[in-house]
């Protein structure tokens, strides 16, 4: 996850990581942007947009089931 006008966390940094990750089985990344009102640093503006696209996150893996409202 990162925010598209991070102030503290360059936003070249995503693609760095990623592709560093050479022995991952799956990998997904998001960018948050300004339109989301997310593209702060820890998506500070839009938080629970973060949180929902971690739990569906979660979800999608099997790891974790959620009662929340949608």
């Amino acid at each position: 996850m990162a925010g598209a006008e991070d102030h503290y966390v360059p936003v070249h940094q995503l693609p760095d990581q990623i592709i560093t990750l050479t022995h991952v089985r799956s990998l997904t990344a998001r960018l948050f942007t300004r339109a989301q009102q997310a593209q702060n640093h820890v998506q500070v503006g839009n938080m629970g947009l973060a949180f929902r696209v971690i739990l569906d996150w979660m979800e999608s893996l099997g790891t974790a089931t959620f009662n929340r409202p949608r």
